[in-house]
């Protein structure tokens, strides 16, 4: 974030994933991993019940950071019209807010519902309280408000930005095909053209002055043609860039998704068939496997580390910042800071600087939608592409 250019909306939900990411490393890891390796609980009372309340609340907050980039991604390119109160950041600050509120609110029971006990002559454990069966439908409750309502609100957003990309493609791809078209068409009609123009010229000149009058009048003319043909080619170009961009995303998206649910969701049912087995004993339920139990709590962390991979460095923009902070290639702070701190170049009196232009463009199903007059359609498409892409 000491990168002005840096300091979108976007990237301020990405701060608070990585808050919550790291405070899950410091909050969960430690007591988790002495406690495997002890094979009892250490830290005392106050620690039991303040760490058995922390580690579902830094939980929620990353899940629900994750569906409020869902949120935002998804009025960004489904909803553009009114993303324009997704693109401040007051309405940023608010949302992450709102996710730190729902999670300190959401686990105000887990205070309460574990303590440390003695369960044995040589150590200590930091165990439920209540009877079992109240520990399950805490859990129940638990696998819906962390997992399930996180899960399904980012497969139904991905699901309609993925809809909606895919449309786009499709629109541009056809825009390509046109595109095409119409330069074929044109060149069959200039070559079916020439010989008759050549002989009608050829007809009426008779001097050599007027005929190198008409030569240079002619090569104006066609250099004059070749100017469209130019632009639709460069068109063409950035509607191909935009379709791989575009499916580029895609992909990010569903990686997204799977990840998160590959992660987290066989904790859950886990520890639901756990509490299930110590509340039931009618079902005869016994899966516990100290193995098993640590392959599924490693996996829970494994989800900490791979969000920086898949929602920072996959970002272009993201990683030349991170090049530039550290200063490892002087060739790419210097191409960042010529992009977005440019030096020399001249600006009209009406004319704001490109980091201070407040501009709301994303991606539409028709084409790329423009709020702001005045700002270059170029730097529009790129901003909303890096920017809303994130790849």
């Amino acid at each position: 974030m000491q990168q002005r250019a840096m300091r979108s909306i976007t990237n301020i939900y990405l701060m608070n994933l990585a808050i919550t990411d790291l405070m899950l490393s410091v909050v969960c890891m430690p007591p988790t991993l002495f406690s495997m390796v002890m094979n009892c609980w250490i830290f005392g009372n106050v620690l039991c019940k303040v760490f058995a309340y922390l580690q579902p609340m830094v939980v929620t907050a990353s899940a629900y950071t994750l569906a409020v980039i869902a949120f935002e991604r998804y009025y960004a390119i489904c909803r553009p019209l009114h993303s324009r109160i997704w693109q401040t950041r007051s309405h940023a600050y608010a949302m992450i807010m709102l996710v730190w509120v729902v999670a300190l609110a959401a686990n105000v029971l887990m205070l309460f519902m574990y303590e440390e006990r003695t369960y044995n002559r040589n150590g200590l454990t930091c165990t439920p309280i209540y009877e079992p069966v109240y520990h399950f439908a805490n859990q129940v409750y638990m696998t819906i408000v962390l997992l399930a309502v996180p899960l399904v609100t980012m497969t139904v957003l991905y699901g309609s930005v993925i809809r909606t990309l895919k449309l786009g493609i499709q629109l541009e791809i056809a825009a390509v095909d046109s595109v095409d078209q119409e330069n074929s068409t044109e060149d069959n009609e200039m070559l079916q053209r020439k010989p008759s123009y050549i002989q009608k010229l050829k007809a009426k000149l008779r001097s050599s002055k007027r005929t190198n009058a008409l030569q240079s009048r002619n090569n104006t003319v066609i250099k004059k043609a070749m100017v469209p043909a130019m632009e639709s080619s460069l068109r063409s170009t950035h509607i191909q860039k935009s379709a791989v961009a575009k499916q580029r995303v895609i992909k990010m998206l569903i990686v997204v998704v799977i990840i998160f649910f590959c992660c987290w969701t066989p904790s859950y049912i886990w520890w639901l068939l756990l509490m299930a087995g110590d509340s039931f004993e009618s079902l005869e339920l016994s899966v516990w496997n100290s193995d098993l139990n640590t392959f599924i709590t490693l996996l829970t962390y494994i989800s900490s580390c791979t969000n920086p991979i898949t929602y920072c460095f996959l970002n272009k923009k993201f990683r030349t910042a991170i090049y530039a902070m550290f200063g490892r290639k002087k060739t790419l702070r210097h191409h960042f800071q010529k992009v977005y701190f440019p030096v020399n170049v001249p600006t009209s009196q009406h004319e704001k600087p490109l980091l201070n232009r407040s501009v709301s463009t994303t991606f539409s199903p028709l084409h790329l939608v423009d709020f702001r007059a005045g700002m270059p359609r170029s730097i529009v498409q790129a901003r909303a592409e890096d920017d809303i892409a994130l790849a």
